[in-house]
């Protein structure tokens, strides 16, 4: 799991670095676009996108950079050990069984729900998939 983890950061970090780059020499060919406007027909229309380029391309770079940053913060999170299926089911089995005896020792009148039990486990036959 480290190894992936520290590969997502890289990426992240990587694609940042890129999307700044490209903002940064988005940014520095500005001076050209009224020489474009005169020469090649540009209507003003292609400028604006132009600037919305590379103003995307700074959004875009502030964005991943905070990912990268969340994702430096809650490593400790994503990293620990990776729960399995019986593991979750064991915790709700206990989280249940300790609601079920609050439930027992509530006072007399109140009605008891059946929020307590689990429902029964069926065979893949069972449902509504089952044709026969």
């Amino acid at each position: 799991m480290c190894c992936r983890y520290g590969f997502l950061d890289a990426a992240y970090l990587f694609t940042c670095f890129f999307s700044l780059l490209t903002g940064v020499v988005l940014t520095a060919h500005r001076w050209q676009t009224p020489t474009w406007e005169k020469s090649f027909n540009w209507p003003v229309s292609a400028t604006n996108s132009y600037v919305a380029t590379y103003v995307l391309a700074f959004a875009t770079a502030v964005f991943f950079f905070l990912i990268f940053l969340a994702l430096i913060m809650y490593r400790r999170a994503v990293q620990n050990k990776e729960v399995t299926m019986d593991e979750i089911e064991a915790r709700l089995r206990s989280s249940t069984a300790s609601h079920s005896s609050q439930l027992a020792e509530s006072p007399a009148g109140v009605p008891r729900s059946g929020a307590g039990r689990l429902p029964q486990s069926r065979s893949a036959g069972d449902g509504a998939w089952n044709l026969t």
